[in-house]
């Protein structure tokens, strides 16, 4: 609410139908996020949940990094990015200097937005700033491929219309490689386990995520059929809220909102810090499927396995991910 209608509006409340009128905009972001708790195909982002922003990690990103650094000084601003599908591919820095709540939800608002070339919406931070708006531009390049800054009255929209053409026209055919990475979100040479249904890979400093819920291009077993998307999410989402804050340390930052109340960002969690002694890694087992959360320096990574593979096998197995996924040279949005 905060985010379309900003933080002295709501508390004031002077023109009840103008709030109304704003808040109309935010419908589509407020189902997102209740679609959460029953997730669908279309629930692919875990940034509302965890706290942070959900990232590809793409060899041309950093071709495209330059590209965004001109567009951004061209649109007089300093935040920026390239989302595929509502996941980051580059960013400026202080797009990434934003709150986690800030990056959770202007990635979630960017992807359940309604489908246009170009929009211009005006944005409170509800963090950063809560009583002064931004102008969001978000400009669909390609297919699911969008650029996004946030800026001021100026430029206005039609100059920034003529800026999109000449800045991004020329790097049109790297823009449309990137529908290669979805929804896979890692690149293609990248080989994961057979055994793996899914992984939700968090940098708990940077508080970035990596989830892949199809990791393999070829055709699976008939078990791994079994579990559909939708259910795969449900698994993932459930198996992170059971075990972040009561078993492994959660990444996510309270708001300073929040704080001042005196509550916390996620009330319904036990505290880590009740544990007799730390925890570094768990599992769960099931009839169709098996779980496995371990926590490496910065990084807490999330699998998904099919329930054939042995229990023993697991660790190892999700060790050997973690490793290839942290030395892939590309992937420093990640590390």
């Amino acid at each position: 609410m905060v985010l379309l209608s900003g933080l002295d509006d709501l508390i004031a409340l002077r023109n009840i139908d103008r709030v109304k009128r704003e808040l109309r905009a935010g419908f589509p972001l407020i189902d997102y996020l209740l679609s959460g708790l029953q997730p669908s195909e279309k629930t692919i982002l875990f940034g509302d949940m965890i706290g942070g922003a959900d990232v590809v990690v793409a060899h041309e990103s950093g071709q495209l990094q330059q590209h965004l650094e001109n567009f951004t000084e061209a649109v007089d601003s300093t935040y920026g990015a390239v989302f595929a599908s509502g996941r980051i591919v580059c960013a400026t820095a202080n797009w990434w200097g934003l709150h986690t709540d800030e990056l959770a939800l202007l990635s979630c608002f960017i992807l359940s937005d309604s489908p246009c070339s170009l929009s211009d919406t005006p944005v409170f931070l509800p963090v950063k700033s809560p009583t002064v708006p931004f102008r969001l531009i978000s400009c669909r390049l390609t297919g699911e491929i969008q650029v996004s800054a946030l800026c001021g009255p100026q430029p206005s929209l039609p100059e920034i219309q003529t800026i999109i053409g000449k800045l991004w026209k020329p790097v049109q055919p790297v823009l449309q490689s990137l529908t290669n990475y979805i929804p896979r979100c890692i690149p293609p040479y990248i080989q994961l386990d057979r055994s793996i249904l899914g992984i939700v890979l968090v940098n708990t400093v940077k508080k970035r995520i990596l989830a892949s819920l199809t990791p393999h291009h070829t055709q699976q077993s008939r078990e791994s059929r079994s579990i559909p998307l939708s259910r795969r999410l449900d698994i993932m989402r459930t198996s992170y809220r059971s075990i972040v804050g009561a078993i492994l340390q959660s990444s996510a930052e309270p708001s300073p909102h929040t704080a001042e109340l005196g509550g916390s960002l996620i009330p319904d969690y036990t505290p880590h810090t009740n544990l007799l002694h730390p925890v570094s890694e768990t599992f769960v087992c099931s009839e169709l499927h098996k779980c496995y959360a371990v926590q490496s320096g910065p990084y807490q990574l999330f699998s998904l396995f099919i329930s054939a593979v042995p229990n023993h096998s697991i660790r190892r197995i999700a060790e050997r991910t973690l490793q290839t996924l942290l030395k892939e040279k590309h992937n420093n949005i990640i590390r």
